[in-house]
């Protein structure tokens, strides 16, 4: 059980027993266990409070009514809010598709701060402090390292092969061939594994030296625009994208904050304080929104958990112009007048392209 699960309760001014708590714990092992990703924005929906999430809910009450009957379907959003968040800790205990979606999920709900639903703030830490430690695992050199050959296995199976004796030619071949396949089958997981290693070091040293000379470029990906030709709100978009674009291992790089101030730097020297979600989206071009538009479509089913690439395809509804807010505010529950420094709304806009990658991974 997570040792904060009985005060998880307690905030919500519940003291279920012992055997209680450790049945419910029970039920969210249940729900993490045959969590999918395509259950991941729902599972964050419930965690926050909001509307929808109906096949978690119904998830949740299901096996908490298994492990224990006395469990009360009547006013029980808050006791689901925290098994949303007891399973949502569950998963990003350990390291997985899964909980990379979940982390995400609840990094992007939050928007950096202008949501005020209530939460528990538990699990939001252990989301941000699991996006942080897998961002440099996963980029860690000897991740996986090389699968080594067992010389001293196969030698001891060719000594006991050699030491036996051979009435006719089939049986000699039986032990040469059963002694043969076992040299073959490591053969091939030790260059495997080789292979795999080699992969992704190129593809980490691809990914920092394509980030670093986008920076030392100081261009747009595309090379449509220098950063110079572009404004702070217009930036906070395009480096986002640009950043994502480059970023070859979920979670992003441990620097991300760092790259995306230093991209906002070399577009103007003076950085405003604060820039509202509404003025970054009108001040991207027309054109350049509708050409992004088709890689956007998951966005349109999940507003609140991608709220300013929601914002782009409500920007281009209603024809580039500034009339996209009031849909905006009703479907994301947050405020097209919302301010946040430029950093950390591009930091925001790059997430949301994170996760709508880590949900769309194909599942085993």
């Amino acid at each position: 059980m997570h040792k904060d699960f009985a005060d998880w309760y307690n905030s919500i001014s519940l003291r279920p027993s012992a055997e209680t708590l450790a049945a419910r714990w029970k039920a969210v092992e249940t729900v993490a266990a045959g969590q999918k990703l395509k259950k991941i924005p729902d599972l964050a929906r419930v965690f926050f409070k909001l509307p929808g999430g109906s096949p978690t809910v119904e998830e949740l009450r299901t096996a908490a009514k298994e492990e224990d009957t006395t469990y009360l379907f009547d006013n029980d959003q808050a006791e689901l809010s925290v098994l949303a968040g007891g399973v949502i800790a569950k998963l990003v205990s350990k390291s997985s598709t899964q909980a990379h979606a979940a982390a995400l999920a609840v990094s992007c709900i939050e928007a950096q701060g202008l949501r005020r639903a209530s939460r528990l703030q538990g699990v939001v830490d252990e989301c941000m402090q699991y996006l942080a430690a897998e961002s440099v695992r996963v980029r860690e050199a000897d991740q996986e390292p090389v699968k080594d050959m067992n010389v001293a296995h196969l030698t001891k199976r060719i000594a006991e092969r050699g030491g036996v004796a051979a009435g006719d030619v089939n049986s000699v071949w039986n032990g040469v061939d059963a002694v043969l396949k076992e040299v073959l089958a490591q053969h091939t997981a030790h260059t495997s594994s080789i292979n795999t290693t080699v992969n992704k070091a190129v593809r980490r040293l691809a990914e920092q030296t394509d980030i670093l000379w986008w920076l030392f470029g100081e261009h747009s990906l595309d090379g449509a625009k220098a950063f110079s030709d572009l404004s702070i709100p217009e930036a906070c978009y395009w480096g986002a994208r640009d950043l994502a674009a480059l970023t070859r291992f979920i979670p992003g790089p441990f620097a991300t904050p760092a790259f995306l101030t230093r991209m906002l730097r070399l577009v103007s020297n003076q950085v405003p304080a604060t820039v509202t979600i509404q003025k970054a989206v009108d001040a991207c071009e027309k054109e350049w929104k509708e050409r992004w538009l088709p890689e956007l479509r998951l966005q349109q089913q999940m507003p609140e958990l991608c709220p300013l690439l929601f914002a782009i395809e409500k920007s281009i509804e209603v024809g580039g112009g500034s009339g996209w807010t009031a849909a905006f505010d009703h479907a994301t529950g947050l405020t097209a007048n919302g301010k946040l420094a430029p950093a950390q709304l591009a930091a925001q806009v790059y997430h949301e392209l994170l996760l709508a990658r880590a949900l769309s991974v194909k599942e085993s």
